[in-house]
């Protein structure tokens, strides 16, 4: 595009940085052994998280994503484990590994309840807790499907309330939850 003022005119915007065109220079590339490296790197740091959590007296985890140092560290101590899955290539890599309850996240981004009973149709071993979306209104249906093993909802307890000592608001949302599963229940 041209710009307006005079002094300016007959240059292109890519020639004059603004707010819109400027970026930070990209870094250099990485070697093959230095990817490698930040890889494993970041794997065992990931694995040392799970084994703090543990120290601390977890006695399940979940997590967003399939990270196989992760999971092999949680079936290592008899932890149990829920990764994310989003994909059927990535519940063919839980079960691969041995994972038969999973998370499906981010469930209502990735098509709901609709997408969970299609892409977990050819597998019948496999048990699910969805969360990413989930809320009030649609947490029922969920869990009326009987391949979901749990549910997940942080509607219940966001940060803000917790940051502004909302807690009769969280009081009231947790009722609420436990209502919907009792209804279920009976």
């Amino acid at each position: 595009p041209e710009q307006d003022n005079d002094e300016g005119k007959g240059q292109s915007s890519q020639q004059q940085p603004d707010a819109q065109t400027c970026g930070a220079p990209q870094p250099p590339p990485l070697s093959h052994d230095e990817a490698e490296n930040l890889s494993v790197q970041w794997q065992q740091r990931l694995a040392g998280a799970a084994q703090q959590a543990m120290q601390a007296g977890a006695t399940f985890l979940v997590a967003p994503g399939l990270n196989p140092n992760v999971a092999r560290f949680c079936l290592d101590n008899r932890m149990p484990f829920a990764p994310g899955v989003a994909t059927p290539t990535d519940i063919e890599s839980a079960l691969e590994l041995g994972l038969k309850i999973l998370k499906f996240f981010p469930a209502e981004a990735f098509g709901g309840l609709k997408t969970l009973k299609a892409m977990s149709a050819p597998y019948q071993s496999v048990r699910f807790i969805p969360t990413g979306g989930l809320n009030a209104q649609n947490v029922a249906e969920y869990l009326k499907f009987p391949k979901v093993a749990a549910v997940g909802g942080s509607w219940i307890v966001k940060s803000e309330d917790i940051a502004g000592g909302q807690f009769d608001k969280i009081t009231r949302l947790t009722r609420q939850a436990v209502d919907i599963v009792r209804q279920l229940a009976s």
